[in-house]
């Protein structure tokens, strides 16, 4: 029996617009099995969809940086896992100072910012829900100290891209994860904020078997969480790379395969 289920967002639980479709959504909240969003979005962004799937169970934001849950209609901090000030401040100089034409924006649990709008913002707000604020860096971090919990830059040329991950790690600094989401796009966050030390976590403090969990995914950043649990679902969109990760492959993101993997494999036993 399956007591819990992870999953994944953009090209496994969304659709082409972002969005969870009604009858997705049905076949989620109709198998009464408790379900957790694991992405790198933030939670204002997964805010629509816990509401649509009626979620009440533990959520991990960021990549694992924040896990949560909503109270009546507020939200309650599990663990959190953000990016030192300082060390924030140094990451986005550095950015600016040896890479100023990438577009880069950074986070706190609430806000999204940015010190310009350019083509990898405007990519990120269509398939978001939140408005950037425009930030200087020099004011930004004169104020007083809040927690950041992501740094993402949109790069579009595959060289630059790996020349830019060459650089950050040959910095060797330890206490940051430089993690690739997308062809596009780099994340940056604490070391501990991963996906599979965030389910590690909820595992842990709810004392679930891993025998009975499941999770959906379908890029290299969901292949970590994937093997936490004892029946990872890969979906058909995914790469053979990935699918080999995969006890199950169900439909693709475009037909409602995480419902479709629930009921076919999870409820018709």
């Amino acid at each position: 029996m399956i007591t819990h289920i992870f999953s994944d967002l953009d090209g496994t639980l969304l659709n082409e617009t972002g969005d969870v479709t009604e009858t997705n959504a049905a076949m989620i909240i109709n198998s009464g099995i408790p379900f957790s969003l694991v992405s790198a979005r933030t939670p204002n962004d997964m805010a629509p969809i816990v509401e649509k799937l009626q979620l009440n169970s533990p959520q991990v934001a960021f990549n694992g940086g924040l896990i949560y849950r909503n109270e009546s209609g507020k939200r309650v901090i599990i663990s959190e896992e953000f990016i030192e000030w300082e060390m924030a401040q140094k990451i986005i100089t550095l950015i600016q100072t040896y890479y100023p034409s990438l577009s880069f924006s950074f986070y706190d649990d609430d806000n999204w910012y940015t010190c310009k709008i350019d083509e990898g913002i405007k990519r990120e707000e269509s398939i978001g829900s939140q408005i950037p604020q425009v930030v200087e860096r020099e004011v930004f971090f004169s104020q007083d100290p809040r927690k950041l919990f992501k740094i993402m830059l949109w790069i579009f040329d595959a060289e630059v891209m790996e020349e830019v991950k060459e650089f950050f790690a040959k910095l060797e600094i330890e206490e940051l994860a430089f993690t690739q989401s997308s062809p596009y796009t780099l994340e940056i966050t604490n070391i501990k904020a991963q996906k599979s030390k965030g389910i590690d976590y909820i595992l842990s403090h709810y004392d679930l078997d891993k025998e009975h969990v499941a999770a959906f995914g379908d890029g290299h950043n969901d292949i970590s969480m994937l093997e936490k649990v004892g029946h990872p679902v890969v979906m058909e969109n995914a790469s053979d790379e990935v699918k080999a990760y995969g006890r199950y492959i169900t439909k693709t993101n475009l037909e409602d395969g995480v419902g479709y993997g629930i009921e076919t494999y999870f409820l018709k036993k």
